[in-house]
């Protein structure tokens, strides 16, 4: 599949055959796929490896053939009366204009240092959402959906992405160090494949980053 990664004819017929035909489209089937990370067992096919490649390529794709688009895109870039409404700490914000949406805890609204993986497929920040289940809570505070369990699976390529956009942008960001915790699920390491979509992926933020884009600055996909 490696070898694949930067032609476009054939991003999109591994797009069509998903009937992804739109941004939305891409984001619904991500989503889906994430769910099925989070929900996986050890020893059901398709492996995580597996689901995880999927994942990166079909992120890579929807870059490498929709741009930055989001149809969803609710931060106004230049409008700090928007950006405070949702995703950044005050002090990034008065540093730069605008962050990743995707970069953002939904709960705390920082970026995240340790993004985690929830049952529905919702990405959040791991102190935030471990405070949230301590506290009782056992629903998805973004979809208000009933949590199948509390496992916590690490968003691994996410916090690659951010650690490739903080980089980008001069932004200190020191993620967590150490083994994973009891209260994650140990998947396996990522395939090549996942590994060079990943890496393929960040280097379109990357220039996109380097020629001003708006939409590269305040979208990007979740990456698990």
């Amino acid at each position: 599949m490696t070898r694949y990664l930067m032609g476009r004819t054939f991003g999109r017929f591994f797009l069509d055959g998903l009937k992804i035909r739109d941004a939305k489209s891409y984001r619904a089937e991500i989503e889906f796929l994430e769910e099925q990370i989070a929900h996986h067992e050890g020893d059901v096919e398709p492996t995580a490896s597996v689901l995880n490649g999927f994942v990166a390529f079909t992120r890579y794709c929807r870059f490498l053939l929709f741009g930055f688009e989001d149809d969803e895109l609710e931060t106004g870039f230049g409008s700090h009366k928007k950006i405070k409404k949702g995703l950044m700490t005050r002090e990034i914000v008065d540093t730069f204009l605008t962050a990743p949406k995707d970069f953002c805890c939904p709960i705390s609204l920082d970026l995240m240092e340790d993004p985690v993986i929830v049952s529905t497929g919702q990405t959040y920040d791991r102190s935030s959402i471990s405070r949230w289940l301590e506290e009782g809570h056992c629903t998805c505070p973004k979809t208000g959906q009933m949590l199948a369990h509390t496992r916590l699976v690490p968003n691994r390529a996410l916090r690659n992405l951010i650690m490739h956009w903080c980089t980008a942008h001069e932004v200190p960001y020191d993620p967590p160090e150490g083994p994973d915790s009891p209260s994650e699920t140990c998947f396996p390491s990522s395939s090549k494949a996942a590994v060079s979509a990943n890496r393929a992926t960040a280097n379109l933020l990357i220039q996109q980053l380097s020629a001003g884009s708006e939409y590269a600055q305040t979208i990007v996909p979740r990456e698990k």
